[in-house]
């Protein structure tokens, strides 16, 4: 019903403030080209180049997307991924439905990463998709 595109992520940084206390730890900033255009939570961001931030080391549940060029961003909740998914680089995961893909996962160097929420764009997508099948049987329906 759905396909997984993956993009690597081109750069990982770590960011600190140099005024920070030793035993802060600093946010992680991916730097990403995206080819296409993408959906996260309502939103739909265009293909270009992004910056994908933790607000913090400790607790990465809530992350920001954001373009380069700052006209387009937004905050959302993630989830742990299940275990297992350890990589030895960054990327970002995306489910295409039909000709609409969204943001799924994101995953940074030798961590299980972070699933994102789907939102009810996602979810009409997808039931789209399988009504679009239901109805054309013996077709071949585009995913």
């Amino acid at each position: 019903m759905r396909r997984t595109l993956s993009v690597a992520v081109l750069g990982l940084g770590i960011a600190g403030v140099a005024s920070s206390p030793a035993f802060a730890l600093g946010p992680e900033i991916l730097t990403a080209h995206v080819p296409f255009a993408f959906g996260v939570g309502s939103r739909t961001f265009p293909a270009g180049n992004y910056e994908i931030t933790t607000l913090s080391e400790l607790d990465r549940q809530v992350v920001e997307i954001q373009s380069r060029d700052g006209r387009y961003s937004t905050f959302v909740m993630t989830d742990e991924a299940a275990p297992g998914g350890r990589g030895t680089h960054a990327e970002l995961i995306f489910d295409r439905y039909g000709t609409h893909e969204f943001l799924h996962a994101i995953h940074l160097p030798y961590d299980d990463g972070a699933t994102l929420r789907i939102s009810r764009s996602e979810f009409q997508a997808a039931r789209d998709l399988a009504e679009k099948a239901a109805l054309h049987p013996g077709s071949k329906v585009e995913r």
